[in-house]
């Protein structure tokens, strides 16, 4: 067996899916923690913003509304608008 053909195989599983998932929103969450601190500076919030922002499958939505909000207090219950 090949870490390919492992790899393969553990895809096609729910616990494949879970772990693509999991590693998806640990990317996002980097990145919008990334995004967060350039646009409000360093604040101790940003970190549990960004996790829950990384939730949302709607990326797109979640950078503009990063872009568009006046203020970090703004994302704290902001919601795409596809998703409750």
């Amino acid at each position: 067996m090949t870490v390919e053909s492992v790899a393969a195989f553990y895809n096609q599983t729910e616990v494949g899916q879970e772990l693509v998932r999991q590693g998806r929103e640990e990317g996002h969450e980097d990145t919008y923690r990334v995004l967060l601190r350039a646009r409000f500076g360093d604040d101790p919030q940003i970190p549990l913003i960004a996790k829950r922002l990384a939730r949302f499958s709607d990326a797109e939505a979640v950078i503009n509304a990063i872009d568009r909000a006046e203020a970090l207090d703004h994302l704290t219950q902001w919601t795409p608008p596809t998703e409750p």
